[in-house]
């Protein structure tokens, strides 16, 4: 596998290496922060300049001499976040969002948004990332700082559907060229909530992790039938796709027998999010549409094959 490149991160420009570097952070995002801490200073030559740890939103700031990377981390617990999700708006800057992923952005931006200002202020090439939850609340920041914060741009890895259609719009107006959303095959978040669109500029992978054609596989009819807007990507769940697949987990977790389908891991047990201590996951393996397909090590070994 292709290392970690701070280099990468320095040019403000799309490339391969620069997203797998990304990728690499959003993993390790999942550690706490002492874990996280030593792994940015011996792998990745960077140091945490900022750390937020408040209700369900953790995220780290890593700075270099010339780029700087804010990291969100997704849930730890897919699973009961697909039973329990609750839909509701609420008004940010660029318009109605899903109110759970810009309530987890205000809970920390007392902590993370002064010293993201003082990084870009600096000249430093901003990057913010985040894998599942975590990407949606990176969004939000770069919503939310805009006019405060030069962001040079967003990745995120198997994002859940952000925005109303108005607001994703003006999402694409303002990021499209700098917003970069990766979907792994049949990773189900991506599409959900149904209720709500996606922004950014698409990079689907199939199942062999290589790039799909524009379109092949997606929506017939797409959403963002306008020039310039997005492909909102793999069609969302129906309401009646979306209730089968949550009796499927409550299921699954009913029937604890299946056991956690889980590997060795640094610092815990390796699930379908990152490196923690999954213990309390159920089996999702073999569902349709794919949770397997969300872990971000499946991500990373996608981006991996594209770097040079």
């Amino acid at each position: 596998m292709t290392d970690f490149d701070e280099v990468s991160l320095r040019n403000p420009s799309f490339s391969w290496q620069a997203m797998l570097s990304l990728a690499l952070i959003s993993k390790r995002s999942y550690r706490d922060l002492a874990a996280f801490k030593a792994d940015a200073e011996a792998d990745l030559g960077m140091k945490v300049t900022a750390h937020a740890d408040i209700a369900d939103t953790q995220a780290y700031l890593v700075e270099s001499d010339n780029a700087a990377v804010l990291v969100y981390r997704g849930t730890k617990g897919i699973a009961d976040w697909l039973v329990n999700i609750q839909v509701f708006d609420l008004e940010g800057a660029f318009g109605d969002v899903h109110g759970g992923f810009l309530e987890a952005h205000r809970a920390a931006q007392g902590i993370l948004v002064p010293p993201l200002q003082a990084a870009s202020s600096a000249g430093k090439t901003l990057w913010l990332t985040g894998h599942s939850l975590g990407g949606a609340v990176a969004v939000n920041t770069a919503i939310e700082t805009h006019g405060s914060v030069n962001v040079a741009g967003i990745a995120t890895f198997g994002q859940p559907r952000l925005a109303r259609r108005r607001t994703a719009r003006k999402i694409m107006d303002v990021f499209g060229s700098r917003y970069y959303r990766f979907v792994n095959d049949d990773d189900v978040v991506p599409r959900v909530p149904f209720t709500y669109s996606h922004s950014g500029q698409l990079f689907h992978f199939d199942g062999s992790g290589q790039v799909k054609a524009r379109n092949e596989g997606f929506e017939a009819n797409l959403e963002s039938a306008g020039p310039g807007e997005p492909d909102q990507g793999p069609a969302p769940l129906s309401e009646e796709e979306f209730e089968k697949l949550r009796q499927q987990i409550q299921d699954a977790a009913a029937h604890p027998q299946a056991g956690l389908e889980s590997v060795p891991g640094a610092g815990g047990t390796e699930n379908v999010e990152g490196v923690f201590d999954g213990a309390s996951e159920v089996n999702l393996e073999g569902f349709f549409p794919s949770i397997k397909d969300h872990r971000i090590d499946r991500y990373i070994a996608a981006i991996d094959k594209q770097a040079p």
